[in-house]
């Protein structure tokens, strides 16, 4: 071998020393790809499937919209962000210079819910001031004499206090109108300076005004501003587009790089879903979204999975029972109030009492509104113990005026007002939801176009509708919840032309269509079809059935009153709406119960009481002070008188059974309530189940609603 040959293989291409293949030891390997179903993409995702930038779930949105306030933020967010969900627009009063001006416009949404909702009489009145009068005397409590007369004679003649600009730390930059603003969205669109009449530079003689809408009103779609599913869901866009690019910084390109965790309420309507969805999905182009109930959404916040949950919004208050993070369907309750009527009940009492701000009109003012609502945060109190004369002042801004002190004296309006939760009776709901039961709305039909069973018969929907407005125009005509027997064909027909007047037709043809609609039949069969409550036994113990003779068709009796509620699944009966608080918790555990299977009987009693022990006040009507304690008071005593406590004692074997106590969980793990559904929705979009839920656009596109209810965590029912 020669010299040449035998050095030729010692060099090497790097100073580096190769290492030999470490052997693989399987309680090493930790990987887990393919071994899961989620990890198997379907043929349908695998070309729309991009790599995901999964960055501490920062590219997971969660979004709850409420009647007042929306709350969106990222996952890995601690905290939302919360912006007004309300869009105001231009709207013209003259479309051309020398046109006729069209009819004034109410520029206020919010004056949709106030004052005027509430009702002031005296009987109406007593039973919540001997309420309070019973509390004070178990806690021995005296009241002031002639507290009111020193309330009036303080609050007559106080004036006013400026305070100069410098000195205000939280003067209000107002939003300044221009002939290019078309629409203004969050708080800049509660700050407006003018929303007076105004004229265009560009075309003198065409006046505009500027109105407020808020696309979601007592939990639903707005019926009563839009006249399409299309245009509010338009609206609810362009709020939630702005939204997020102002507030979270991720400009509208990088929307299909984002999923989105929807928080919806947990009684819903099917066109509301479908729309926002396909809004998400094929508008905003987002690349997945999920949907999930606002209960379920408070458990996973609160770190429980089990519990009854109650939800106190701005205009509508829930009751649901979770188990297992799972909403019981059966279980929710839908009430049509919440702490906007307990604003509203505040300023009717306060103007009693000669209100000093005397300009206060928030049914043109949007800062009166705010006002009104910061004067319930602050002093609304639950506390018997604060029963006497007290000194507040507030602070007034307005636009081009310097901030006013206002003080007045209070006595027991600021406990009164919270107390309409348990005395609903002081809310008119016959005026409140007239705009929602009196005409068919784009709910009715676009969701009979979809077909997707959410409704009843075109027959009995007529039927259910005269019923309805026999009732709010002419409540003497019905009692203890049933019509009375009517005497003659004649008075039906004419509740059947009452009920054309107040929709805006009179005419024969009306009444013949109605008539038709209801099955054919003659006038009494129009009025009688319907009865609210056949079921319902009387004092002996019978059951009424008084509505007869009912018609034949065997799926138009016993129809709920109110048609149009119960058709959108989110209202049932009118009584169902405007029970007390403590009386639907009650109702939704007496729920659960009828509804647990016979077979687990045994074991009804513990799971009762596991509800009954972890009651989960959420929402911004949470917030009022002493609500947690009164509300374990006043549930403990309508337990007592419900069928479920005799239900509970017959499966005692010793034939006792110890005390349902109610046990209320109040900001748990000291987060507020305002934003724990929010929360609890950032917690399951960081699951590993999530990733089966993702709703995609192909699938949305090929498969629609029917394609995608295997992802839903709820019934589709």
């Amino acid at each position: 071998m020669s010299q040449r040959e035998e050095y030729s293989n010692t060099f090497k291409f790097t100073s580096i020393p190769s290492l030999s293949a470490l052997s693989a030891n399987p309680k090493n390997v930790q990987s887990t790809f393919l071994k899961i179903p989620s990890q198997h993409i379907s043929g349908v995702d695998e070309a729309i499937i991009e790599k995901q930038p999964d960055v501490a779930f920062s590219d997971v949105l969660v979004i709850h919209a409420g009647s007042r306030n929306l709350r969106l933020g990222r996952a890995s967010d601690a905290f939302p962000k919360e912006v007004p969900h309300l869009i105001v627009r231009k709207v013209y009063l003259r479309e051309e210079p020398g046109a006729e001006s069209k009819a004034p416009i109410d520029m206020s949404a919010v004056s949709d819910s106030f004052t005027e909702f509430i009702r002031y009489e005296t009987e109406l009145l007593a039973p919540v001031q001997e309420d309070l009068k019973q509390r004070m005397r178990e806690q021995k409590i005296r009241s002031v004499p002639n507290a009111h007369s020193q309330v009036v004679g303080y609050n007559e003649q106080i004036i006013p206090e400026s305070i100069p600009d410098h000195n205000d730390p939280y003067k209000i930059d107002w939003t300044e109108v221009t002939d290019e603003m078309n629409h203004i969205v969050g708080l800049k669109a509660l700050r407006l300076a003018s929303l007076k009449t105004t004229q265009t530079s560009a075309a003198p003689g065409r006046e505009y005004q500027f109105r407020a809408f808020y696309p979601i009103q007592h939990g639903l779609l707005n019926v009563k501003d839009y006249t399409s599913a299309r245009a509010c869901m338009a609206d609810m866009q362009t709020i939630w587009t702005e939204s997020i690019e102002s507030e979270l910084e991720i400009p509208r390109k990088e929307f299909p790089s984002y999923n989105v965790v929807w928080v919806v309420p947990d009684l819903f309507s099917k066109v509301h879903l479908r729309e926002a969805i396909t809004m998400l999905l094929q508008e905003m182009c987002f690349r997945g979204v999920t949907v999930l109930q606002e209960s379920v959404a408070a458990t996973f916040g609160a770190g429980i999975t089990t519990a009854c949950v109650l939800d106190i919004g701005a205009q509508k208050t829930s009751v649901a029972c979770v188990e297992d993070g799972m909403c019981v369907a059966a279980t929710r309750v839908n009430l049509k109030y919440g702490g906007d009527d307990v604003t509203a009940f505040l300023m009717k009492l306060l103007s009693g009492s000669s209100f000093p701000y005397k300009d206060f009109d928030p049914k043109l003012n949007a800062y009166d509104w705010l006002l009104a609502d910061e004067l319930k945060e602050k002093f609304c109190t639950f506390h018997e113990s604060e029963m006497m004369v007290n000194l507040c002042d507030f602070y007034v801004r307005t636009p081009d005026r310097p901030t006013s002190l206002h003080r007045m004296k209070v006595y027991d309006e600021v406990l009164l007002a919270p107390r309409a939760l348990f005395h609903p009776q002081v809310i008119d709901f016959g005026k409140k939801l007239k705009h929602i039961a009196f005409e068919e709305t784009y709910l009715d039909i676009d969701a009979e176009e979809e077909g997707n069973g959410d409704e009843l018969s075109s027959e009995a929907m007529a039927a259910n509708l005269v019923a309805y407005r026999t009732y709010i125009q002419s409540p003497d005509k019905f009692t203890n919840g049933h019509l009375k027997r009517k005497q003659s064909a004649s008075l039906n027909v004419e509740m059947v032309d009452a009920a054309g007047m107040m929709s805006g037709s009179t005419t024969p043809e009306r009444s013949k269509r109605l008539k038709k609609d209801a099955g054919g039949g003659s006038d009494a069969d129009v009025v009688l079809i319907v009865q609210l409550d056949a079921t319902k036994p009387d004092s002996t113990g019978n059951v009424n059935n008084i509505l007869e003779p009912q018609p034949e068709d065997e799926a138009m009796r016993d129809l709920p009153l109110t048609h149009f509620l119960r058709r959108r699944r989110a209202i049932g009966m009118l009584k169902d709406v405007s029970m007390p608080l403590n009386d639907a918790v009650a109702q939704s555990f007496s729920l659960y119960a009828s509804s647990y299977p016979e077979a687990k009987e045994a074991e009804l009693e513990s799971r009762i009481k596991k509800l009954c022990s972890s009651i989960l006040v959420v929402g911004g009507g949470a917030l009022i002070t002493g609500l947690g304690k009164q509300l374990e008071v006043r549930v403990a005593a309508a337990l007592q008188a419900t069928v479920l406590k005799k239900r509970l004692d017959s499966l005692s074997s010793n034939n006792f059974t110890s005390a349902l106590i109610p046990r209320v969980l109040q900001n748990p793990r000291d987060i507020d309530s305002r934003v724990l559904v929010w929360k609890g929705g950032a917690v399951f979009g960081k699951l590993d189940m999530c990733n089966d839920l993702w709703i995609r656009r192909r699938n949305w596109e090929n498969g629609g609603m029917s394609g995608s209810i295997a992802k839903l965590m709820f019934p589709w029912d």
